[in-house]
């Protein structure tokens, strides 16, 4: 896995992608499944084209990488599954040691509401693991030009969202700041409230259905109405406000359901 990676096709990734964090430099490749971390480094050579690539199993390991001066610029995390705040806040040592090091996270729908806490140390690419290859794609590229990506973690299995959100986005949208003031808060009906909340529990419109028994459609036309209110683009940055807000489940209880369908 590790050395340089050269040849014409090398130079022709890094002038696509532009300006690359880990070209002159390399890459640090994090999970504790050496299987995922050799098929990230796979995808990281071939979008990336990193000088090299070095690994670790852990945050703690990367440390001690770190710690022995190995030349890297970035790094791709493969966040434990059903991982608590404590990834977070090991980040956040690791990053506090090097500061100048760039993060791209690899998260399950399930953890998107680490997202957050992830944000406030930094991080601004984030990566479903089981997403389409294209999408990886676009999120390292954005990782390479510093730029951030943020896909659609509560996207609705059935397919039905609007415009271009079955792709997540390259760029965070102008004024997005993953939070909301309480007058668009405040604009929200008792309904949508509550749909907000399910929606920042990562449950698809069919789950939210079937717990507030209303229809299927009906819910569809709540979460736009939310995605519009909060002037979002997609149900991701709606649960990041959400949680912000301290709008959440507790401990994955039912929400009290409020007025009106």
């Amino acid at each position: 896995m590790q050395g340089p990676i050269a040849g014409e096709a090398q130079g022709a990734r890094a002038e696509d992608a532009g300006e690359h964090i880990v070209s002159s430099s390399g890459l640090l490749v994090i999970s504790k499944q050496p299987l995922l971390r050799q098929a990230l480094g796979g995808l990281a050579q071939r979008v990336l084209a990193p000088a090299h690539i070095v690994e670790a199993g852990s945050l703690g390991e990367a440390r001690g990488v770190l710690a022995r001066g190995a030349p890297v610029g970035g790094a791709l995390f493969d966040v434990p599954a059903r991982a608590s705040t404590e990834p977070a806040f090991l980040l956040g040592s690791l990053l506090r040691a090097q500061p100048t090091l760039a993060f791209a996270l690899f998260l399950d729908r399930d953890d998107f509401f680490l997202i957050p806490e992830f944000m406030a140390l930094g991080v601004s690419v984030f990566l479903p693991k089981h997403g389409d290859i294209r999408e990886l794609e676009r999120g390292l590229r954005a990782f390479a030009k510093g730029g951030a990506h943020l896909p659609d973690y509560g996207a609705d299995p059935e397919g039905e969202l609007r415009a271009g959100e079955d792709e997540g986005f390259g760029e965070a949208p102008p004024g997005f700041a993953a939070q909301a003031g309480g007058s668009a808060l405040a604009s929200l009906t008792p309904r949508q409230h509550e749909v907000l909340h399910h929606l920042a529990a990562g449950r698809s419109n069919q789950e939210i259905a079937e717990r507030l028994g209303i229809a299927l459609a009906t819910v569809k036309l709540h979460v736009n109405a939310i995605l519009a209110g909060l002037n979002v683009r997609n149900r991701t940055e709606a649960a990041i406000i959400a949680h912000r807000a301290g709008l959440r489940d507790d401990e994955g209880g039912e929400i009290p359901d409020g007025a009106g369908a």
